[in-house]
């Protein structure tokens, strides 16, 4: 009887280890597989970033290029602009008066000019009056020339200001909103009457 009883302890005993080791090694298979399948959904995600890394390296290259090429051909427009200036490098800028504006004037429409070409998202554009003492009429007319060229000739929605005496160096079409010096640019009538003239 003591036998018997030995025997049916061991059966239940070897009984439990072997379901116990099954179900050990069919865990053990279900998390390799599941370690396996995101090792290898990691090299695919690594394989995407390191493609996307180098589609933003070559885009940032050509960004790049096109900011040199299109600041010094617009530099070249303006006397006081030296052409030491690189991509997404704010540096201090030392020059004052005139040439500070044109400096300014070229970096603005520098950057404007790339945004306008190579953002994935429509912005509108605005700038305000530009160079508004400068007795040069040359510097002002070739600062104006870039406004026109770059700014005002764009098929993106450009909102410019400029003072009345500087309506002479705008060109090409635009609509003109005149705001004299005792109009309040945000007070409800003028808003509605603005917005009629806008739309």
């Amino acid at each position: 009887m003591k036998s018997s009883r030995s025997s049916i302890n061991e059966f239940i005993q070897s009984l439990g280890e072997t379901k116990s080791q099954d179900k050990y090694y069919k865990i053990l298979s279900d998390l390799e597989n599941k370690s396996s399948n995101i090792d290898d959904e990691i090299k695919k995600i690594n394989t995407e970033i390191k493609k996307l890394t180098k589609e933003q390296n070559n885009r940032r290259s050509e960004i790049d290029s096109y900011f040199t090429d299109t600041f010094n051909k617009l530099a070249s427009n303006l006397p006081s602009v030296d052409r030491d200036f690189k991509f997404l490098k704010f540096n201090y800028i030392k020059n004052s008066g005139s040439a500070l504006n044109q400096i300014f004037l070229v970096i603005y429409l520098t950057y404007i000019k790339i945004l306008m070409e190579y953002s994935s998202v429509e912005l509108p554009f605005v700038m305000d009056s530009i160079i508004k003492d400068e007795l040069d009429n040359d510097v002002l007319s070739g600062a104006y020339s870039l406004v026109n060229k770059i700014f005002l000739s764009s098929k993106k929605q450009t909102f410019f200001a400029a003072l009345d005496d500087k309506f002479q160096y705008l060109t090409g079409k635009c609509n003109k909103i005149e705001i004299k010096s005792d109009q309040k640019l945000l007070n409800k009538e003028s808003f509605d009457r603005l917005k009629k003239e806008i739309s």
